[in-house]
């Protein structure tokens, strides 16, 4: 029995990258008879990493022994690929999004500094053209005032 259990946790030792990953996986197992999706990355015989997911249960006698257990393992490597890229361009993507929030907001405040003062101006420009009787500078000043106030109300 002995040398079962040393062969066992050689594999484990082998195989899984995670130290102690096959014993969560058997402690799971024992506590609840079976085990469904339990992801884990393993070296595969050329030394590269893969992922898998296992699902197991397990079977017993009438008297509650175990019998065996009987389960699969698929390689979802791909699918892990697939979920770090989604969540890498998601980060890209919330990085952009706020630097675009930071870029407009420091724009609005570098337009709206000098558009104030043009806004001022044009109104003041307007009320002196006004007492003068100025009629085409009227109209043309108040389009400022309006073009201006519009971009900023």
């Amino acid at each position: 029995m002995d040398a079962l259990k040393n062969g066992v946790q050689q594999i484990a030792r082998q195989l899984y990258v995670q130290p102690g990953r096959r014993d969560e996986f058997i402690r799971a197992m024992n506590e609840k008879d079976c085990v469904w999706g339990f992801e884990s990355p393993i070296f595969r015989k050329d030394g590269t990493i893969i992922w898998i997911s296992e699902n197991v249960r397990v079977i017993r006698d009438a008297a509650g022994a175990v019998l065996y257990y009987e389960g699969t393992v698929e390689d979802i490597t791909e699918r892990k690929r697939v979920e770090d890229e989604l969540r890498r361009a998601k980060t890209a993507a919330e990085e952009a999004s706020r630097s675009k929030s930071q870029f407009l907001a420091n724009m609005s405040h570098e337009l709206r500094t000098p558009l104030n003062a043009i806004i001022g101006y044009s109104e003041l420009l307007r009320d002196e053209a006004e007492d003068l009787g100025q009629e085409s500078f009227i109209r043309d000043l108040a389009k400022i005032e309006k073009a201006g106030s519009i971009c900023w109300s």
